[in-house]
């Protein structure tokens, strides 16, 4: 019985994982597929930056730039990232400009981030001291 069972589980379970794979192609699920424009953005840091250097992006891009790259990232995987809550609102503040001019400075210099992938969901950039190394499609990589 149980041999039986399983003779009907297993590829209906397979089935069912093929189809929603297939599934997702017809979703841009940020998950699962790259954009050109985020490929891109990867391809230049992996091109252009140091083996190591580190980079600060919104979470979601955080995620997939240690394994498209050789960069590190200041906020990854929440579980990967050691004192995550504290960089995350780290993050936040970075992003929504609440840092003045000189706090991000000291901010970057302290974490030793060298470059910032800034995103068209992440608004206008008031840091000034910040210079333009990669700007496509909306997606600008600065640093200093």
């Amino acid at each position: 019985l149980l041999l039986i069972v399983l003779l009907l589980i297993v590829p209906l379970s397979s089935f069912y994982i093929t189809y929603k794979r297939l599934q997702e192609t017809q979703n841009n699920n940020h998950w699962f597929y790259i954009s050109r424009k985020e490929k891109d953005a990867l391809n230049f840091l992996n091109q252009y930056t140091s083996q190591g250097s580190g980079v600060l992006a919104a979470y979601n891009f955080g995620n997939i730039i240690p394994a498209f790259t050789f960069n590190r990232v200041y906020l990854g995987h929440l579980l990967q990232t050691p004192d995550a809550e504290f960089k995350i609102n780290q993050t936040i503040k970075f992003y929504t400009n609440a840092f003045s001019e000189k706090e991000a400075a000291e901010f970057l210099k302290s974490e030793n981030i060298k470059f910032v992938v800034w995103g068209p969901e992440d608004g206008a950039i008031k840091y000034t001291f910040l210079k333009s190394y990669f700007s496509e499609n909306g997606i600008k990589i600065i640093g200093f």
